[in-house]
């Protein structure tokens, strides 16, 4: 289990106490990335997808200790420029739309537009 927040810490740690769970070993990144081998592929592309939203202008999520660098090396020079270059092509387009639309664009609108687009695009 990961807990990112105190009540989530407290909550866990009272099932524990309570014998409710039993703690494990812990698990090193290593060993998530054989029990979760979709998020490293996700992850080999999402470092090129930052760099193609950095492109366009808009601050990519600041994404800590989840080794997006390192994974992102492991992706081949011409899936990785696909990846930059499509990213920012559609998000010069959902920027042109928000501004012609008068909406902000942070990362949270981007995402809302990204939305918002592939509706249309799914109709």
């Amino acid at each position: 289990m990961i807990v990112r927040s105190s009540n989530g810490e407290a909550v866990l740690g009272a099932a524990f106490s309570n014998g409710d769970l039993v703690r494990g070993d812990d698990i090193t990144p290593p060993e998530f990335d054989d029990f979760q081998p979709h998020q490293v592929r996700k992850k080999h592309a999402l470092r090129w997808r930052f760099l193609g939203m950095a492109d366009a202008g808009i601050d990519p999520i600041n994404a800590v200790d989840l080794r997006i660098d390192e994974l992102g090396e492991a992706l081949d020079q011409a899936t990785a420029l696909s990846q930059r270059t499509g990213t920012s092509e559609r998000m010069r387009r959902i920027r042109k739309t928000a501004e012609v639309e008068g909406r902000s664009l942070g990362v949270s609108g981007a995402f809302k537009a990204v939305e918002s687009a592939s509706a249309q695009l799914h109709k």
